[in-house]
C-alpha cells in the first residue's frame, strides 16, 4: 500500500507547477514497470493517477495565477516578452500539439498544463489532449521498467527483431542511404530525383547479393547433432545470461541458434530435457519398479540421487533465477518446470515405486538439499532407512 502511494506522489509532484522542478518523475513510473512484471497493475495505475491530477492542479493554478505570474515575470525580466507571446501563440495554433506531446520533450512538459491554464484554453480540450500525452509519457518509462526487470533477453519479440536487423543490416542500411539520396534530390530539385534514389537502391541490392554469395556465404551445415555436441558447462551460466553469451559459450552464430530455438525460453526447455534425459539413460539396464526387489529398488534411488548430486547446487541456483524472471506466480504453469517434475516423477515412478512417487519426488529434493547443507555426502544407509518407509 505505502509503495502504490509513494509512486502516486511522485508522479504527482513530477507533474505539479513548481515541485516539479525538483521532484523526477521517472524513476516513479519504470519502478511501476518493475512491478507491473510481477502483477502488480495497480502501480501503474497509481503513477497515470498521480500525473493526471498534477496536470490538472497545473492547468487550474495556471487559470487562475498565469495571468499575474505573467505580468510579474515581465516586470523583472522584459525581455522575455516576445517568448512568451510566441508560446501563446503556438499555443493557440497547435494545441494538440504541445500539449499531447509535451511529456516527450522533457524540461518543456513541467510548464505546458500551467501556460495552457494560463492562455485559458478549454479544460476539455486540455483534458482530453492532456491524457494523450499521459499515456505517453508515462508508458515509455512504464515499457522500459518492465523490460528492465523481465531482461531484455527474456523479451521474445525484442529477440526476433535484434535477429532480423543483425541478419539484415547491410539492407537496411542501404535503405536509408537510398531515402537520405531521395531527400537530398528532392531538396537540391535534382532531375529524375526519383529514379536516381531507385537505381541506387536497385545497384545497391545486386552488390550486397554479389557480396553475400562470394564474401559471407556459409557452407558449412549445421545439423542438430552438431548443436548436440556443443557442451556448456552448467557453472559457467545463470539463467539471466545473455544470449550474446549462449552463442561465444555454443561457438555458434546467432542465426544458427535461433535457427533452432526462437528464444532464451526454448533453449532452456531443451535444455532442461537433455539434463532430465542423461539421469534416464544412466539407469538403462536397471529393474524396473514393478518386478525389482525392496533392495533393488533403493540401488535405483540412490543412482538417480548420485546422478543428480554433483551439479543439483548449479542447477538450483539456476532455477531460482529462471522462478525470479517468471515470477513465483507463473511456476506452476511454466513449460520448463511441469516438464522437469514430470521427466523426474516418471524416472521415480518407473524405477522405485509408482505409487509414492510423489514423495519419493520430495524425498529426492531434501536428500540433496541436506547434503548441501552439511557441506558432504550423505551416507548411502542413511539414504536407504529414509526411503524403506516409501516402498510398496
Amino acid at each position: 500500500m505505502f509503495e502504490t502511494l509513494g509512486l502516486f506522489l511522485g508522479s504527482f509532484f513530477d507533474a505539479v507547477i513548481g515541485p516539479n522542478h525538483v521532484v523526477p518523475g521517472e524513476p516513479f513510473m519504470i519502478a511501476a514497470g518493475y512491478q507491473l512484471y510481477s502483477g502488480g497493475y495497480l502501480a501503474v495505475l497509481a503513477v497515470l493517477f498521480g500525473g493526471l491530477l498534477g496536470d490538472q492542479l497545473s492547468f487550474f493554478i495556471g487559470r487562475h495565477y498565469g495571468f499575474s505570474a505573467q505580468k510579474k515575470l515581465l516586470r523583472w525580466q522584459p525581455k522575455i516578452r516576445r517568448p512568451l507571446a510566441r508560446c501563446r501563440l503556438l499555443m493557440n495554433r497547435r494545441t494538440f500539439w504541445v500539449i499531447a506531446f509535451a511529456r516527450l520533450l522533457g524540461p518543456i512538459a513541467w510548464v505546458v498544463p500551467f501556460m495552457a491554464g494560463a492562455n485559458h484554453i478549454r479544460w476539455r480540450k486540455f483534458s482530453f489532449y492532456a491524457l494523450i500525452g499521459l499515456l505517453l509519457g508515462v508508458g515509455q518509462f512504464v515499457i522500459w521498467g518492465y523490460l528492465l526487470a523481465a531482461g531484455v533477453d527474456n523479451v521474445p519479440v525484442l529477440g526476433e527483431i535484434a535477429t532480423f536487423v543483425s541478419e539484415h543490416k547491410y539492407t537496411l542500411g542501404l535503405g536509408l542511404l537510398s531515402l537520405v539520396l531521395l531527400y537530398f534530390a528532392l531538396k537540391k530539385q535534382w532531375r529524375y530525383a526519383w529514379l536516381k534514389a531507385s537505381s541506387f537502391l536497385f545497384i545497391g541490392m545486386l552488390a550486397l547479393n554479389y557480396s553475400h554469395f562470394f564474401w559471407f556465404s556459409d557452407d558449412t551445415v549445421i545439423t542438430t547433432t552438431n548443436t548436440n555436441n556443443n557442451i556448456i558447462d552448467v557453472n559457467q551460466l545463470n539463467y539471466k545470461v545473455g544470449m550474446r553469451q549462449l552463442f561465444e559459450l555454443l561457438g555458434m552464430s546467432k542465426s544458427a541458434v535461433y535457427h533452432y530455438y526462437k528464444s532464451k525460453d526454448e533453449l532452456f526447455k531443451a535444455a532442461t530435457e537433455a539434463m532430465v534425459n542423461v539421469d534416464a539413460d544412466a539407469l538403462t539396464g536397471k529393474p524396473v519398479s514393478q518386478g525389482a526387489t525392496n533392495e533393488q529398488k533403493i540401488e535405483n534411488f540412490i543412482a538417480i540421487f548420485e546422478q543428480m548430486a554433483p551439479r543439483f547446487f548449479k542447477e538450483m541456483q539456476l532455477v531460482t533465477d529462471y522462478i525470479e524472471v517468471i515470477g513465483e506466480t507463473k511456476v506452476a504453469g511454466d513449460p520448463s518446470m511441469m516438464l522437469a517434475n514430470q521427466k523426474y516423477l516418471a524416472l521415480l515412478g518407473h524405477y522405485v515405486s509408482e505409487k509414492n512417487k510423489q514423495a519419493l519426488y520430495t524425498l529426492m529434493l531434501g536428500l540433496l538439499n541436506h547434503q548441501i547443507m552439511i557441506g558432504k555426502p550423505l551416507d548411502q544407509e542413511y539414504i536407504s532407512y529414509m526411503i524403506k518407509g516409501h516402498l510398496s
